[in-house]
């Protein structure tokens, strides 16, 4: 009877010492995913008398879906009239907005005929469905900023990190 007991209490030390070694390497195995940013610049475009330079940033989550993005786009315009009237347009856009996921702002410089206009959307992660989850991939924003010819720039993770 000693004999047995004394097998099953080195058992159960043995078990105990072998599941704490293997909940310590599964410790070191966990994926150390952390949030991050990915800023892509495009290439700069002319349309109609319009010289456009656009930046976007991403902001994503530690399961590297977008949770923030940010557009600013500069626009610097050849003709006083078409200037005016995109201005105006955008004050309206920047002024009626309620969402409050959804921000604008817009700076302007009426001597350079310039207008800065910013778009922030947030909270983009908590609002994925099935069907956009896979747009909303880091990998999937990654390439096609890629094949739109954009420079990106990651910051707090490395190109070869991103799923």
């Amino acid at each position: 009877m000693k004999k047995n007991l004394l097998a099953i209490l080195l058992a159960g030390v043995l078990c105990l010492t072998l599941t704490a070694c293997g909940n310590e390497e599964k410790k070191e195995q966990v994926d150390n995913s952390k949030p991050f940013t990915m800023t892509c610049v495009a290439e700069k475009e002319e349309f109609d008398g319009i010289d456009i330079d656009s930046v976007i940033t991403y902001s994503f989550n530690k399961d590297q879906y977008v949770e923030k993005y940010e557009t600013v786009i500069t626009e610097v315009f050849k003709d006083k009239k078409v200037y005016k009237e995109y201005k105006k347009e955008q004050q309206e856009t920047v002024k009626d907005t309620s969402n409050p996921d959804v921000t604008y702002d817009l700076q302007f410089d009426d001597s350079k005929k310039t207008l800065v206009f910013k778009m922030t959307i947030t909270n983009i992660d908590k609002n994925l469905t099935d069907e956009n989850k896979e747009n909303a991939k880091a990998s999937t924003l990654l390439k096609s900023n890629e094949e739109l010819k954009a420079t990106c720039t990651l910051d707090g993770i490395t190109k070869e990190e991103i799923k």
